[in-house]
């Protein structure tokens, strides 16, 4: 996977560690590319649903026999802003389909710029080596301040009404009193050995 060598080649100056996904269009699931994936430790896919008639037409049946040693998770994504009736209809037959076939899975789109879910977390395999404050955890973490009452929901609900006020990763402040501080190349992927294990 060339593609795959020139992504990892481009964070090596990455300042956070990261895991590596594959963005891909329903019609190019193959084979090939679920042993690829496997093969590099790619633990989650993003699928197109744009179009949920072409979703249909994939094979569920073989990509669940491949997946018995490593079960790679699948999240949809929209390409296009469609109305929010034709969106419920696709993850609509993007759920039934992936719960039929028992194809590990998000139900839902995975939401930018707000922190991951635990039970995500446990199901790309991100969880526990990192999101949790266990003994020998390291010292990651993010830090908001709460800007006056947001009422009566749980803080999980307002995270855009947050304000970060401190990044701390592997001991070292990143993000603090409205400044950025960069060290090229702290981070390192993160190798997913078995996505879902604690899930």
């Amino acid at each position: 996977m060339k593609e795959l060598k020139n992504r990892k080649a481009t964070m090596i100056n990455c300042p956070l560690d990261y895991t590596i996904g594959l963005r891909i269009s329903d019609n190019l699931i193959t084979p090939n590319i679920i042993r690829s994936c496997k093969r590099h430790r790619v633990p989650v896919i993003w699928i197109e649903m744009d179009d949920a008639g072409k979703f249909k037409d994939i094979p569920w049946g073989w990509i669940k026999g491949l997946l018995y040693d490593y079960p790679i998770t699948f999240v949809p994504f929209f390409t296009t802003n469609i109305d929010i009736k034709t969106k419920m209809k696709h993850l609509k037959i993007w759920q039934q389909s992936m719960e039929n076939e028992r194809i590990p899975h998000i139900p839902h789109e995975i939401p930018l710029k707000v922190p991951l879910e635990l039970s995500i977390l446990k199901k790309i395999g991100i969880y526990p080596l990192r999101g949790n404050f266990l003994v020998g955890g390291e010292i990651s973490y993010n830090l908001y301040m709460k800007p006056g009452d947001t009422g009566t929901e749980p803080l999980s609900f307002h995270y855009d009404q947050l304000v970060l006020k401190c990044t701390m990763n592997k001991g070292k402040y990143q993000y603090v009193n409205s400044r950025g501080h960069f060290y090229p190349g702290a981070g390192e992927e993160l190798i997913i050995q078995t996505p879902g294990y604690f899930t």
